[in-house]
């Protein structure tokens, strides 16, 4: 594509993304991800929901409380899908070995995460 001069959109770094989380490369789509924003680009919430959905399956909770917290910057409200999705990984099994975690994930669904963040953002 550079070489043509083409430069990818949105649409071109969702496809690679997704198709680097359902593969399990989370560490290459996360690299892909931050190249995005580096251009300025603005992920949508399918993205997002790839990612968070990777994320969650590999264990790094770190990462989904910075994605989140992105979303929230971002500017994008919890949609329902996204709510499925935090709220499907915190109930089942795996969770259960980390309560802490669980009750992290669980305050960061919640909208008291998205108010915090919000005067977080606006106080600068």
């Amino acid at each position: 594509m550079k070489r043509q001069g083409l430069k990818p959109d949105v649409f071109t770094y969702g496809s690679l993304i997704s198709g680097l989380c359902k593969e399990g490369k989370i560490s290459a789509a996360l690299q892909l991800w931050n190249q995005m924003l580096e251009r300025g680009l603005i992920p949508s919430v399918v993205i997002f929901n790839s990612l968070l959905h990777a994320i969650f399956q590999r264990g790094k909770f770190w990462d989904i409380l910075l994605l989140r917290k992105a979303m929230v910057v971002q500017g994008f409200q919890t949609g329902e899908v996204t709510l499925g999705i935090l709220s499907q990984e915190i109930s089942n099994g795996s969770m259960k070995r980390f309560p802490k975690v669980a009750k992290v994930l669980d305050w960061v669904i919640s909208n008291e995460f998205q108010k915090e963040t919000d005067q977080k953002t606006i106080a600068g």
